[in-house]
């Protein structure tokens, strides 16, 4: 620039000025301007990939990265109500993770509660119940508190209803129609399904001599009594009715007759890690354990759940 190189330039010598003598200076300043766009070109470089690094590692982060992958056997011991439900979310499972072998165990939930307190090995459990859950919890027998995952509630089965002298629950506590009655299947008292049953009936007012009662290890086995022919009525989960109503074989023998909301009960199903794991040696297998119930809480598993009838939890 002039004014630069007016500033810089030296006086003229004794034979006289010289007509180059301010090129040094002009050539400095200019290695002076190369150098400093250098460095900012250097820093506007580094700036931009380190940017770039950042947004990478955040976009990563955020897509949760590559999914790890499951490998391992557990076993699942589930109440019987669970059956189609749990068979199918088994399935759909297994096929999201092919390294991972999931084996059900179902029956009454407070049996499977007693079983594992008497040591026999399962994974996970998974109640339709919180109480025998709670006696494992205190027992130190889970490894987390149990998560809650459905809920469900009672209906009456009847045989076709042009066999069937019940059309609704206090019909079982008319001694007209219950004299028509031969028999009335319900679940163990031990079981949730009796327990509910109980319950039920109490607060509809309705007495049934044990006379008229069969009783059936679990929902399945007490509504197999109607089915089958053994019983006329039922007290069982909705989604065992529906299940029932769904196959080819049962749907033509038997109809659900809804029980009023006032005498429904709610039950609540619950799952959860136990310290009974069928092979303590194998870590893996508790990253299927936590895999599996987190598929089940998940909107695949919810949407099983939901189409087998269960209520949300």
């Amino acid at each position: 620039m002039p004014s630069t190189q007016t500033n810089h330039s030296r006086p003229a010598s004794a034979t006289g000025s010289h007509p180059f003598v301010a090129r040094p200076t002009v050539l400095l300043a200019a290695l002076l301007t190369a150098l400093l766009a250098g460095l900012l070109a250097t820093s506007c470089s580094s700036t931009a990939k380190s940017n770039s690094a950042a947004a990478n590692s955040a976009a990563s982060s955020s897509s949760g990265g590559a999914q790890p992958v499951v490998s391992g056997k557990i076993l699942v011991s589930a109440a019987s109500s669970l059956t189609l439900a749990f068979t199918q979310i088994s399935e759909e499972f297994m096929k999201a993770y092919p390294e991972a072998e999931i084996t059900l165990n179902f029956g009454s939930s407070g049996q499977l509660a007693t079983q594992i307190e008497q040591g026999a090995p399962t994974d996970l459990a998974a109640f339709a119940d919180a109480a025998p859950m709670r006696e494992l919890a205190q027992a130190g027998l889970i490894v987390q508190p149990a998560q809650v995952f459905a809920r469900n509630q009672l209906t009456l089965v009847t045989k076709s209803a042009a066999k069937s002298p019940i059309s609704s629950l206090s019909d079982l506590g008319d001694p007209l129609a219950l004299g028509k009655l031969g028999t009335v299947s319900l679940c163990e008292k031990t079981a949730p399904c009796g327990k509910y049953a109980e319950q039920a009936l109490l607060a509809a007012g309705v007495s049934i001599p044990e006379s008229k009662i069969t009783r059936g290890a679990d929902a399945r086995s007490t509504l197999r009594a109607v089915t089958e022919g053994d019983a006329d009525v039922a007290i069982v989960y909705a989604t065992d009715a529906l299940a029932a109503a769904a196959e080819p074989r049962t749907a033509s023998r038997i109809d659900s007759v809804p029980i009023p909301e006032e005498f429904n009960i709610t039950s609540t199903y619950v799952m959860a890690e136990t310290t009974q794991a069928s092979n303590n040696t194998v870590a893996s297998n508790k990253a299927v354990a936590q895999a599996f119930m987190q598929y089940v809480l998940s909107h695949s598993g919810q949407d099983l759940l939901s189409e087998a009838g269960f209520l949300s939890p």
